[in-house]
């Protein structure tokens, strides 16, 4: 069972996107539902969307100046 706890482990591991910019996202298919069949609106962006120091990347991805950072 998922709950409040399960949540509260999680929260330094999620963002908040806007309509637009999940919906960017699903449309190139970078998104996964988490726990499918749950009810629950958590995704996991695909680790071609992520920057360690960047975070999510939503259109560009980052030229290699950024990859020292």
């Amino acid at each position: 069972l998922f709950g409040r706890d399960d949540m509260r482990s999680l929260q330094r591991f999620m963002v908040n996107l806007s309509k637009q910019n999940f919906g960017k996202l699903e449309q190139k298919q970078q998104l996964q539902p988490f726990l499918e069949g749950k009810n629950l609106d958590l995704f996991i962006v695909d680790i071609g969307s992520y920057h360690k120091k960047l975070g999510v990347l939503i259109d560009e991805r980052p030229t290699n100046e950024f990859y020292d950072l």
